[in-house]
């Protein structure tokens, strides 16, 4: 959980996942770090892997879909053994439950996707839960006018969610929110999981 302390003296600095690629080459696949983890991981997971040039676009797909997090995209690449890049992308777009792993050698707390949000889903309250699971409907964002209509948000709850690192404020968009799309996932799941 990254939630600030409130104290008057912190001093917060956002973590981002590795820079996703807007385009890439096969010859220069591994000079973009998302990507060369990705590939890294993949050939760790199945050493006689092999990419064509028809994969680029899938393992930038991987690369967006997880927002260079280096978990997502290690969660992503262990699946290489038993499915083409193209079927990964098609998985981790259906459900946010696919990005797992049996290793051992991992905590609990990352051995899916699922379990991290699951921590920090566990922090948040009723009303923080409610409003999440509200606002998972709006994909690419949404305005602050927005969430108080569809999710009875108000400000206090988009700024909690925010200091939570659950929600986004947009950069150079005032009032826009958004979340990373796991996240929405994620908070859909709950959505049909608690009505």
């Amino acid at each position: 959980e990254t939630a600030r302390l409130n104290l008057r003296a912190e001093w917060s600095f956002e973590v981002q996942g590795l820079p996703v690629p807007s385009e890439i080459e096969l010859d220069r696949l591994e000079a973009n770090s998302a990507g060369a983890l990705f590939v890294q991981r993949a050939r760790q997971a199945d050493v006689n892997l092999t990419l064509a040039p028809q994969d680029l676009s899938a393992i930038m797909r991987i690369c967006q879909l997880v927002e260079g997090s280096p978990l997502g995209l290690e969660l992503a690449a262990s699946w290489v053994r038993m499915m083409s890049v193209q079927e990964i992308v098609h998985e981790m777009e259906r459900s946010v439950d696919f990005l797992t792993t049996a290793a051992r050698d991992m905590p609990p707390r990352h051995r899916s996707m699922r379990a991290v949000f699951d921590h920090s889903w566990n922090l948040l309250s009723d009303a923080e839960r409610r409003v999440m699971m509200r606002l998972s409907m709006f994909r690419g964002g949404f305005t602050r006018e927005a969430a108080e209509h569809v999710a009875d948000a108000s400000l206090f709850d988009l700024s909690a969610l925010v200091h939570k690192s659950l929600l986004r404020h947009t950069e150079g968009l005032v009032g826009r929110y958004d979340f990373h799309e796991l996240i929405r996932q994620y908070a859909v799941v709950c959505l049909q999981e608690h009505p």
